[in-house]
């Protein structure tokens, strides 16, 4: 299990501010940098060579500390990590820009339940938006992969891609993946 950790703010986004005289590979930005899939996505764009902007969420009740991520061979001179918000799409501005490609990882996620359904779907769907928007303005991102949340992947609590669901419209058993 990733530790938890506290974002910095970072603004400047020149191949100066990274420490490096050229970009061979040029600079992605990965969404959602303190999950799981997203942190290992980092460690090995760093490791290709590449340049790393990376967003956490910026609320103070689920800040994480990303001391891990800044110890990565390479994180010194290139990954920058942004404080982002999927409420707040525009916050996705500032990582985007100057990027080649970006990762859309982060994804709402409320593992208590204090949210309603609707609203973790509504910042989904808007900071997706967002995002996309954010790439077409930086006239620069050519690719962008968009992850689905693991909630894509839990029916009725089981882990599919472990087990068979019931597809209660057919009353079948369906493998998934």
């Amino acid at each position: 299990m990733l530790p938890h950790f506290t974002p910095s703010r970072e603004k400047s986004l020149s191949k100066e501010s990274y420490g490096i005289e050229t970009m061979e590979k040029g600079c992605v930005c990965v969404t959602g940098g303190t999950g799981y899939l997203a942190s290992w996505m980092i460690k090995r764009l760093i490791e290709e060579g590449y340049l790393v902007n990376t967003t956490v969420r910026s609320n103070s009740g689920s800040m994480k500390d990303v001391s891990y991520l800044k110890a990565l061979p390479g994180a010194s001179e290139r990954l920058k990590i942004f404080e982002s918000d999927l409420s707040k799409p525009e916050t996705f501005e500032a990582p985007i820009r100057g990027c080649i490609g970006v990762f859309h990882v982060a994804h709402p996620i409320d593992f208590v339940g204090n949210e309603p359904e609707e609203v973790l779907t509504e910042r989904a769907i808007k900071g997706s938006l967002g995002i996309l928007q954010a790439c077409i303005d930086s006239k620069t991102v050519k690719k962008l992969v968009y992850t689905s949340s693991a909630c894509a992947v839990v029916l009725n609590g089981i882990w599919s891609f472990l087990f068979h669901f019931q597809d209660n419209d057919r009353k079948s058993n369906t493998r998934v993946c």
